[in-house]
């Protein structure tokens, strides 16, 4: 009995070390990809640039405003692949699937009225926000009707969390969607301010 305890004592100090050595790593690996992120999108804050990408979802619309989520392609011309907003100052009327050119001015993320939207964005691996003030800088160049990789993903997961969302009706089923999936898109401002207050968001 005592040789088995010490048996059972043995495997759960290893398994504990394992998952603090797995912790670490984690954290590690985080700050590096974060770091060196952010100091890559650093360099383009306040200038204008020629970004190529692919609407994968959008943030808002109405009248005298629109905000998408971008898959990027490219910056002035050279390869860049990256998630980031794209913020225009007019009614872009774009599409998920969109691919579009346009001439914007790169910005960090920052908290608007109190709501830590930067910290929500950088939770998404977005360090980015773009701001179109013409309309005539838009240029939208294809539609690529959901196919490509920059749309499986955002599809399977809009896909994914309609199933959830008719299975569990009404705020839970937003909720779960949330929770489990981040799709954050359904989820009602009261609940997204009640987090964001209570520090968890």
């Amino acid at each position: 009995q005592v040789e088995r305890l010490l048996n059972l004592q043995g495997n759960a100090f290893l398994t504990f070390i394992l998952c603090l050595i797995m912790i670490i790593l984690s954290f590690v690996s985080s700050y590096f990809f974060f770091d060196r992120e952010y100091e890559k999108r650093n360099a383009q804050y306040g200038q204008e640039h020629l970004i190529n990408g692919v609407v994968t979802s959008i943030k808002y619309e109405n009248n005298f405003s629109s905000g998408y989520i971008l898959s990027i392609d490219s910056v002035d011309g050279n390869e860049d692949k990256h998630k980031a907003v794209l913020k225009c100052d007019y009614s872009g009327a774009l599409q998920i699937g969109d691919r579009i050119s346009v001439n914007a001015i790169a910005s960090q993320p920052e908290e608007n009225d109190g709501n830590n939207e930067k910290l929500s964005l950088l939770s998404e691996n977005i360090f980015v926000v773009y701001t179109s003030g013409e309309e005539s800088e838009l240029v939208n160049v294809d539609y690529s009707d959901g196919k490509g990789i920059e749309l499986f993903f955002p599809n399977l997961n809009n896909n994914l969390s309609s199933i959830l969302r008719q299975t569990i009706k009404g705020e839970a089923g937003d909720m779960s969607s949330a929770l489990l999936l981040g799709n954050r898109s359904q989820l009602p401002d009261t609940i997204t301010r009640d987090f964001r207050r209570a520090g968890a968001s």
